[in-house]
């Protein structure tokens, strides 16, 4: 039950957008392959670094069925709370032993008052943008490891 609580931190942590912008600068990519969660988050970013995008796909490990309501539970309240938020797609699918969820966020279209409840803070700005070194640094902190390509 605590590993559940932990990926649901995890995947809220580890939020963002898609709809991919013309004119894009970098793409960074952050992954943590582990035994209950696997993780890919894509940041994408414009040609001043500043990250316009970002997608989350989550796969977890669900040991019993008590773990699966769990977790259902929470994701269909999250699913709910995105409902009708403009850059925001979220969904999940739950099955077998097994949830996959997606998150697609677009940072140029989300309110300002929306971006900490998908993990963009004040504190991951710098100089009043979202720059992927700050993500960078937060992820790799809690075991994800990031490539800017």
């Amino acid at each position: 039950m605590k590993k559940i609580g932990f990926c649901i931190l995890i995947v809220m942590l580890l939020t963002g957008c898609a709809n991919a912008p013309k004119e894009v600068g970098k793409t960074m990519t952050c992954k943590q392959d582990g035994e209950v969660v696997n993780i890919i988050v894509i940041f994408t970013t414009n040609k001043d670094d500043e990250i316009i995008s970002s997608s989350v796909n989550t796969t977890i490990k669900l040991n019993t069925p008590e773990d699966a309501i769990v977790l259902q539970a929470s994701l269909l309240q999250q699913k709910l709370d995105f409902e009708g938020i403009e850059g925001i797609k979220f969904d999940y699918d739950i099955k077998d032993n097994q949830a996959t969820i997606i998150g697609e966020y677009d940072i140029t279209k989300i309110s300002a008052d929306v971006l900490p409840r998908i993990g963009f803070t004040d504190d991951l700005k710098t100089n009043g943008k979202f720059k992927t070194d700050k993500f960078s640094e937060l992820y790799e902190e809690v075991g994800v490891a990031c490539i800017v390509e």
